[in-house]
């Protein structure tokens, strides 16, 4: 799928609780994965996260299916090292980088 910036980033989640123990909340995230060809290295940051216990708990031998919605966006990762963005961090207009497939 292809998504633009500030576009929300939809997360379908579907637990099947096949243990002993009831799962207690649900941690949902967007990687940001990069590659540096110059150096020959890759990294992965988190670049939107959130954590709810909406629908839980879930008890053994239940299940859940939820969609949960994410904006990743540069603002919120201007702590962050190892974001890679378009355009410098101490401009207004900045994104978080686009994808390129080579």
């Amino acid at each position: 799928e292809i998504y633009y910036h500030g576009e929300k980033v939809c997360a379908n989640v579907i637990v099947s609780n096949n243990s002993r123990k009831a799962v207690k909340n649900i941690k949902v995230m967007v990687v940001q994965h990069c590659e540096v060809t110059m150096v020959n290295n890759q990294f992965s940051r988190f670049v939107a996260e959130m954590e709810t216990r909406e629908g839980c708990p879930i008890t053994p031998g239940a299940s859940l299916t939820k969609s949960f919605y994410l904006v990743p966006q540069a603002a919120s990762n201007k702590d962050r090292l190892g974001i890679a963005l378009d355009g410098h961090l101490k401009e207004d207009d900045v994104n978080l980088a686009s994808s390129t497939l080579v």
